[in-house]
C-alpha cells in the first residue's frame, strides 16, 4: 500500500544529492510556500525545506487527498478539524490555523467536504 504513496525528496540543506528522504504522504501535514523555498511540515513537528516549487507539491499532492486553501499552502484534508464561522481560516489537527483566501474557497470547501465523505 504504501509503495505508491511514496515519494523522494532532497533537502535544500542536503550536501548529498544522492541521499533523498522517503517520505509518506500521509504523514505531510501541509506544505508551505515560504522566503522562496517550500517547507513540508509534519506530524511529528519535523520540517523539511525543499528548493521545490508550490505547484510541484500542488501536482503530486492532490490526488492523495490535498487541497489548496491560500495562495502559499497545500494541506492535507485528512488533518483538518475544523473551519472557522467566518470561512476565513482552517483549523489542523495540531492547532495550527491556516488562512482560507476568497480565491480558492469554493474549490477547498467542496474538496474538504468530498473527503469528509469518503471517510464515512
Amino acid at each position: 500500500q504504501y509503495s505508491k504513496l511514496t515519494l523522494e525528496i532532497v533537502p535544500m540543506d542536503s550536501d548529498r544529492k544522492d541521499a533523498p528522504y522517503k517520505i509518506h504522504y500521509d504523514k505531510i501535514l501541509y506544505v508551505e510556500f515560504l522566503n522562496r523555498a517550500t517547507v513540508l511540515h509534519f506530524l511529528n513537528g519535523v520540517q523539511i525545506k525543499t528548493s521545490y516549487p508550490l505547484k510541484y507539491w500542488v501536482e503530486k499532492l492532490t490526488k492523495y487527498g490535498f487541497a489548496q486553501p491560500y495562495k502559499c499552502y497545500v494541506v492535507n484534508l485528512k488533518y483538518i478539524s475544523g473551519i472557522s464561522k467566518d470561512e476565513r481560516d482552517l483549523f489542523l489537527s495540531n492547532n495550527e490555523k491556516i488562512p482560507l483566501s476568497k480565491f480558492y474557497k469554493k474549490a477547498f470547501i467542496d474538496n474538504y467536504y468530498r473527503s469528509l465523505f469518503k471517510s464515512l
